[in-house]
Formats: C-alpha cells, sequence, structure tokens
C-alpha cells in the first residue's frame, strides 16, 4: 500500500517573487524491507539505533554492505554519514545519532549530513528508512524530510538558469510511524518561501511586490485578501501605517 500526501503545500511562482515548487512527491509505503524493493531506489538513507547488535545486523541482512565498515569504525560512526552501495545503481547513506535524548538541533544537524551526503549522487528517486527507531522514528523521518526540502531549494536567479534538481520522488519505507507529512512539507515550502524573500534584491521585492506575492499566495491557496490603500487607511484613522508608508 502507498499512501500519497493529500495535500502538499506548493508556491506558485509568479514574476520571480515566489519560489518555484518543491520538485518532489513524498509518499509512505508499508511492507517488508527486501533487496528487491530497495533495488527500486537510486539511493537509500538509512537510520538506525544508536546501540546495534549481532541482532540486529541478522534481523536487518539488507544492510550488510555497511556492517564491516561500521564495525571499523566503532564509536566513531555514531552521528556520522557511512557511505555504501546496496547494488549496481542504488546507494546506501547510513546513519545513528546519538545516544539518549537528542535534541531537535542535533537531530536536524545529524538529519542535514545524512541528506547532503544521499544528494551528492543527485539521486531522482530516494528511500528514508529508518527501522526500530522506537518513538524516535516520526522525529527522525520529519528531520530528513525538512532537511531534505532546505538543499534541494535554490534561491533567487537572474541572469543563468540554474540547474533543475534532479530528485523527483521521496519514500518512506520500513518505518511503523506516521509523520505528519501535510506539517513538516508545509513547514518546509515556508522555511524555502522566507529565504527566498530574504535573498531578494530592493528593487525587486518592493512594497508592491510584497502585495503581488501575498495576493499570488492567496490565490492559490485559497486564502480571504483585502488590500488597504492609503485612502482606506486615513478613512480608518491608521496614522502610523501612513507614516510608515510616507518613508517608503
Amino acid at each position: 500500500m502507498i499512501r500519497v500526501s493529500s495535500k502538499q503545500v506548493k508556491a506558485k511562482p509568479g514574476a520571480a517573487l515566489l519560489p518555484e515548487p518543491a520538485p518532489f512527491r513524498v509518499r509512505q509505503r508499508a511492507g517488508r524491507i527486501s533487496r528487491r524493493a530497495l533495488a527500486e531506489f537510486d539511493h537509500v538513507i538509512v537510520v538506525a539505533p544508536a546501540t546495534l547488535g549481532p541482532a540486529w545486523w541478522r534481523t536487518h541482512a539488507t544492510f550488510e554492505p555497511v556492517r564491516a565498515l561500521h564495525a571499523r569504525l566503532g564509536r566513531e560512526a555514531r552521528g556520522r554519514a557511512l557511505r555504501a552501495q546496496l547494488g549496481p545503481r542504488t546507494g546506501l547513506t547510513f546513519g545513528q545519532p546519538g545516544e539518549g535524548e537528542v535534541s531537535t538541533f542535533r537531530l536536524l544537524r545529524f538529519a542535514g549530513d545524512l541528506v547532503a551526503d544521499a544528494l551528492a549522487s543527485e539521486p531522482r528517486s530516494l528511500a528514508l528508512c529508518v527501522p526500530d527507531a522506537g518513538d524516535d522514528a516520526r522525529r527522525i523521518v520529519e528531520a530528513l524530510l525538512l532537511a531534505i526540502s532546505a538543499r534541494s531549494h535554490t534561491g533567487p536567479h537572474f541572469r543563468k538558469e540554474p540547474r533543475p534538481p534532479t530528485l523527483r520522488t521521496v519514500t518512506i519505507i520500513g518505518t511503523p510511524a506516521e509523520p505528519a507529512l501535510d506539517r513538516v512539507l508545509a513547514e518546509g515550502a515556508a522555511t524555502n518561501l522566507v529565504r527566498w524573500l530574504t535573498a531578494l534584491p530592493p528593487n525587486r521585492l518592493t512594497a508592491r511586490g510584497y502585495r503581488d506575492a501575498l495576493a499570488e499566495l492567496a490565490r492559490h491557496h485559497g486564502w480571504q485578501f483585502e488590500w488597504l490603500d492609503e485612502a482606506r487607511l486615513r478613512q480608518a484613522g491608521a496614522g502610523a501605517f501612513l507614516a510608515v508608508a510616507q518613508g517608503n
């Protein structure tokens, strides 16, 4: 069974004032993690518990290619990305968070390192696998999705068209937790929108530009939108707003 996010928040581009929509789709697939299933993807990110014993490797024999590297690095393997090949066309990024309760900051940094390693090979399809992580599985998956959203974002461009992102699908596999897909994707889109607006030069993002961007977002999301011009502000006695407008 594949569950696709029902509402992925995307901002439509308009006069270069809004970022392009996220290029990838997110879905969740239930079922057993087999080597054949993993071979469908260009790259797989696996996050394992902080402590791994022989029983874990026997249960998850699919990830055997990284076992020797993990054993050689020992405790140094925790908190960093390990790279291996699952097959001829499927790369693997393997990571373990630190022991104990991991703070949100450390988790986001850890997820960012894993995603940076995975996206270096420019995969078109990416799988996220967080088996046996208990209550932290949902937090880890959501942190990985936020990192993917941030890493796949491209800033404003005016002279040369940027290279289009290659990532098309992100599939969550082998994770019983149900991440809040709509909320996480909305957070990622909102963060990228702020980054985009902050990077725009003042001659592009003027007061009129802000209004146009807000109107476009309202149309796309079905929000109510009303613009009060200076005449309406005078009628309302909004002297403070008019003073700001005078200085713009």
